[in-house]
């Protein structure tokens, strides 16, 4: 349930002060919305997704529906074509794959996917965990992570040198947790356990 995560960000509170259970809820299903119609842009059947061998391919087709809608979302912000503020979609963005961390084991395809989605934003200091709460460091340049996200996932596609192996070893640089966001998966499994 996404809103049992959203207290973990620091700028949620206040983004969501007036925001309704139905309306929270609804973000959570726009998300999976647009994570689906990442799916399109590379089909499994095609040249691109191929190259990357269909075990890769597997994950890599995860990390890029994360990824690719992630890269429009300021644009989309801006130009009002999704009804989110910019703090509420940073919160809902980083919550999401965080109940996918929770809720799944570390050699799921989807719990990678989030992994690549987390990863550089705590490593690089733009979100932080005091061992509490996230802190949004930097918006802007948290927005632009997300772009060169997408775009280094469509490189990934586009690259006709791409083989099985690099794809492999692409999957294991890029879809392992850093110490910084390691720290944050620690609490979330512990979270977890004593939730239960």
């Amino acid at each position: 349930n996404l809103k049992t995560f959203l207290p973990l960000v620091d700028i949620s509170e206040k983004a969501f002060t007036t925001t309704s259970k139905e309306a929270i809820e609804e973000m959570s299903r726009n998300d999976t919305i647009l994570h689906e119609l990442s799916h399109a842009v590379y089909p499994t059947k095609t040249p691109e997704a191929k190259r990357l061998g269909p075990k890769q391919e597997s994950v890599i087709a995860e990390v890029a529906a994360e990824s690719i809608y992630r890269g429009l979302a300021k644009d989309l912000i801006d130009e009002n074509k999704i009804a989110y503020t910019e703090d509420q979609y940073i919160s809902v963005t980083i919550c999401m794959p965080l109940q996918v961390i929770e809720g799944s084991d570390p050699d799921d395809e989807y719990y990678k996917a989030a992994v690549f989605v987390l990863n550089g934003l705590f490593e690089s200091g733009i979100a932080e965990f005091d061992g509490f709460k996230i802190h949004i460091k930097d918006r802007a340049a948290l927005f632009e992570y997300f772009k060169n996200n997408a775009k280094e996932i469509i490189s990934l596609y586009e690259d006709t040198a791409m083989t099985e192996q690099k794809a492999k070893k692409w999957l294991s640089q890029k879809c392992k947790a850093g110490p910084k966001l390691q720290e944050l998966i620690d609490f979330l499994k512990t979270r977890k356990t004593t939730a239960h």
